[in-house]
């Protein structure tokens, strides 16, 4: 199933499928993917889901600017790369890298992580996706749950050019809306 452009239903089904998923890694090459995971079982929800990520940054923006100033200062070419991953490898080292909320304020989606941490992404419009989420597969699935009883294929959450899209499975939405 397919939503197109509504906002806050899609973010409110992002926030009942991302919150209680932890960071478990994060790769990087043009763009930053962050892994997430949960322990739990939740009603048949994907274990595992990507985001892909633009334009994004930690805390207040006003904050951020000030850390990217004293990088900039030491001689460095893109200061953004090097605090994200940091603040990243903090995050997944803390014992409280869960998910525990997600919100979009001021076209900046929001999400919250029970260490306090915030990390911020711009859904400004631009050319290209600002964001993306998609399941993946899990690598070590639960022996009492089949790999096949969701198709992680289905679950997508997107914003491009300043519009939002979720894919969901047909017969998810009143469950997660």
């Amino acid at each position: 199933m397919l939503i197109a452009n509504n906002k806050k239903t899609i973010i409110q089904m992002m926030d009942n499928l991302f919150c209680g998923m932890y960071i478990e890694s994060y790769k990087f090459s043009s763009v930053f993917t962050l892994c997430f995971s949960r322990e739990d079982l939740k009603q048949n929800l994907p274990l595992n889901m990507n985001l892909y990520l633009e334009d994004w940054w930690f805390g207040a923006k006003e904050y951020w600017d000030m850390q990217l100033s004293l990088y900039n200062n030491q001689g460095v070419l893109c200061p953004q790369k090097p605090l994200q991953a940091f603040e990243l490898t903090s995050l997944m080292c803390s014992k409280n890298a869960e998910i525990c909320s997600i919100s979009l304020e001021n076209e900046i989606l929001e999400v919250c992580f029970t260490s306090g941490h915030q990390l911020n992404v711009s859904c400004a419009p631009m050319m290209g996706s600002s964001w993306t989420l998609i399941g993946t597969p899990c690598h070590d699935a639960d022996p009492g749950r089949s790999l096949w009883s969701v198709n992680v294929a289905d679950w997508s959450f997107t914003c491009e050019d300043g519009e939002y899209f979720a894919r969901i499975p047909y017969g998810s939405s009143n469950t997660y809306t």
